[in-house]
């Protein structure tokens, strides 16, 4: 089963020339949609076809559920002449803030949620169980774009991805959820201010800021800062691995990337 976007790729000829990818998975037994069929529907399909689902809702990446006011991404201080000559005086023009917003090509796109209850409602059957690899990947794709809003948004679907599969766990204490990232990113949360202004000192962060005006009503600043080229860069920071009660005891405090792989299978019975 996949589910997600990048219709493009699949609606293209095979090697062979003959057929399209999305004419062959057909042929393999794949139900092919662009919309999430009625549950009951899905169900029935499912049986016949073993689950063997390719659904493919955007023709490239899905679009992410929050931008900044106006379609705005994080932008350079503004340093006067005379802060360029001496950095402990002059001035320095912050970015205005700025407020996140729903992005209107969202409307219509499947919530990743809904896509991994979709998921589980097809597999939760299985007698031999099953994996389920979930991701937000926009998270990473609008860091990349210097992009704060796209990135909270996506964080948002994220969270409520995760308590549907730990409400989906809690049935089943044979059921492992691990949360983790591939790698760190550019983005930073920095001081709205420089505790150094409270002296009289233009101090600001370097790189291209977002100041982000929050529910709470406070200003938050997300500082992108890996490079000064048109895509920020990943980084090599230590990524935090969360797992429910299932996986008390089998995960150590510190672990290696790939040790991931050695945990899911000794926990699947496979590791023999």
């Amino acid at each position: 089963m996949v589910l997600g976007g990048g219709l493009e790729h699949f609606d293209m000829p095979t090697e062979q020339g003959n057929q399209t990818i999305l004419d062959l998975a057909r042929a393999n037994g794949y139900q092919v949609v662009n919309r999430l069929p009625d549950p009951a529907v899905a169900q029935a399909a499912s049986d016949q076809t073993n689950s063997r689902w390719l659904g493919l809702f955007a023709s490239s990446h899905l679009p992410v559920k929050w931008r900044g006011s106006q379609d705005r991404k994080a932008e350079k201080p503004a340093p006067s002449l005379l802060n360029r000559l001496n950095g402990m005086i002059g001035e320095v023009t912050l970015p205005l803030p700025m407020t996140c917003e729903p992005n209107p090509l969202y409307a219509g796109t499947p919530a990743l949620v809904e896509l991994t209850r979709f998921a589980i409602d097809q597999l939760k059957g299985s007698e031999q169980g099953f994996v389920l690899v979930v991701e937000s990947a926009s998270i990473d794709k609008q860091s990349h774009e210097r992009k704060a809003c796209g990135q909270i948004g996506e964080l948002e679907q994220l969270d409520d991805t995760v308590a549907l599969a730990l409400e989906f766990a809690a049935k089943d204490a044979d059921t492992l959820v691990l949360v983790t990232a591939d790698h760190g990113q550019a983005a930073q949360l920095v001081p709205e201010q420089s505790l150094f202004t409270g002296f009289g000192v233009p101090v600001y962060s370097p790189g291209y800021i977002v100041r982000l005006k929050t529910p709470e009503g406070a200003l938050m600043a997300v500082n992108y800062a890996t490079n000064d080229f048109f895509v920020e860069e990943h980084t090599g920071v230590q990524v935090p691995l969360f797992a429910n009660a299932a996986g008390v005891g089998a995960i150590p405090t510190l672990i290696n990337q790939h040790d991931l792989y050695g945990i899911m299978m000794t926990f699947l019975g496979l590791d023999h």
